[in-house]
């Protein structure tokens, strides 16, 4: 079974509930929408092993709209293979152990990683009005100050250089090893060489607290990333595909269409897919759900013609929908 963790921090700023998972091999289809269902989930970001072949067989079967978020290779080194030079830093460099009460600086760092960042997300046309550019920023600045915890399970470290900060790293405990889920440098102290100096500030750390693997995940069109981890012996041991799927857009969403009244479906749509619906959008889901017509008949008088991009996108999740489900949608139209 495929173990979903919510994110407070990205629940808490998308107003969604926003989920994470990772799985080697997919397996039953049914018993894990069943689980995306019972915790009712609007937002799954699912990392799979690439080597899978069933990956896109098991997305289609969950009838559920989906899209590549982006790919990452998930790099390893194991601590006790490197030789003592891999944990020398050059002098002028410290780590401070990120704490809450140094929210407002990570918060910035982040922002400005974001900003300028060489890693590559493909953004949904499915939410692109619920999950902007600059709601996914303060996204990641809010997940990235949540990595820190009293038993230290999580962490963050802010890296300074001659008394200055130029960048930060994160991750969290993973079984006897560590797990890397989030370093950046400040754009003004890019191309310095810094990077390699991070991986060897984080392999000191592993060792002082008795980690037995180092790993972390960059995507595959980080180039100048990837050369960094490559440069401090670590391999890409695994490619995974990211998912963004978005149960809050299935037909089979209780909380999304749950009435016959045109009333609730324009206050679910409205939630879900912003407020400049028009009638003609909520009468094609009607359609769409084989409601009774003379919900829709109610309003023909008064659609309107209308091509804005937020039409485009309804439209284009429904024809999703009805291709997956077997739906009638795209013949009415």
């Amino acid at each position: 079974m495929i173990e979903l963790n919510r994110s407070e921090a990205e629940s808490k700023v998308y107003n969604l509930e926003f989920f994470r998972a990772k799985v080697e091999k997919v397996e039953d289809y049914s018993a894990f929408l069943d689980v995306l269902l019972a915790k009712k989930v609007d937002v799954l970001r699912l990392k799979v092993n690439a080597n899978d072949k069933q990956v896109y067989s098991f997305l289609d079967l969950l009838g559920i709209p989906y899209q590549l978020y982006n790919m990452l290779y998930t790099n390893y080194v194991g601590i006790a293979d490197l030789p003592e030079e891999a944990f020398q830093c050059p002098p002028n460099y410290t780590c401070e152990e990120f704490e809450p009460s140094q929210i407002e600086r990570m918060r910035g760092m982040v922002t400005r990683t974001i900003n300028k960042k060489t890693w590559v997300n493909y953004n949904s046309d499915l939410v692109y009005n619920r999950i902007t550019d600059e709601v996914e920023l303060c996204a990641s600045q809010e997940y990235g100050c949540s990595f820190y915890a009293e038993d230290g399970s999580k962490a963050s470290w802010i890296i300074r250089y001659e008394n200055e900060d130029i960048g930060f790293f994160m991750g969290e405990e993973s079984e006897d090893g560590f797990n890397g889920t989030f370093y950046g440098i400040l754009p003004e102290h890019r191309n310095q060489e810094h990077s390699k100096v991070v991986y060897m500030l984080m392999l000191d750390i592993c060792r002082k607290r008795g980690y037995r693997f180092f790993k972390n995940d960059i995507g595959v069109m980080n180039i100048p990333s990837q050369k960094s981890a490559a440069s401090q012996r670590m391999t890409p041991t695994n490619i995974y595909f990211h998912f963004e799927l978005y149960p809050m857009l299935s037909v089979e969403s209780q909380s999304l269409f749950n009435t016959d009244s045109l009333e609730e479906h324009e206050t679910q749509l409205q939630k879900h897919f912003g407020s400049s619906l028009t009638e003609k959008k909520i009468s094609r889901v009607l359609l769409t759900e084989g409601l009774d017509k003379s919900l829709v008949a109610k309003t023909e008088n008064r659609l309107v013609a209308d091509n804005d991009k937020t039409t485009m996108i309804v439209t284009k999740c429904l024809d999703d929908m009805g291709r997956l489900k077997g739906l009638k949608y795209t013949q009415w139209r």
